[in-house]
């Protein structure tokens, strides 16, 4: 399996192969990690089953618009059965701010990615 360009923090990677990298599983603090992400996606995708993608703010701002960007241009239609973000912040007033920001990246991410929904 090769993708034309990696969604990894926005970095080109021509015919980068996605491989599910074991090495990988308990290292979920760098981006490289989100590679095995991207593997198990295509490969459930292609083996038919539905999917609701879940991205964050978390690490970083990009992160919606990768994934939204990565599932319009690489996921069936039919087994994309929606999108979801979890900000992974505190309900306190102190993460207020994170959690808005999370809310305002994944709606840029899915009115620039997915206009059609509503």
């Amino acid at each position: 399996m090769k993708c034309s360009d990696s969604f990894l923090v926005g970095r080109v990677i021509p015919n980068a192969p996605l491989t599910w990298r074991p090495e990988l599983e308990k290292k979920l603090d760098s981006w490289d990690s989100q590679g095995n992400l991207a593997s198990a996606i295509l490969e459930l995708d292609r083996a038919g089953f539905d999917l609701l993608p879940c991205t964050s703010n978390w690490s970083t701002v990009r992160a919606s618009g990768a994934m939204l960007k990565f599932c319009k241009e690489r996921i069936d239609a039919t087994h994309l059965k929606g999108l979801m973000t979890a900000p992974w912040a505190k309900s306190i007033p102190e993460e207020l701010p994170k959690l808005k920001e999370g809310i305002r990246v994944f709606a840029e991410a899915k009115r620039k990615y997915y206009p059609e929904a509503k």
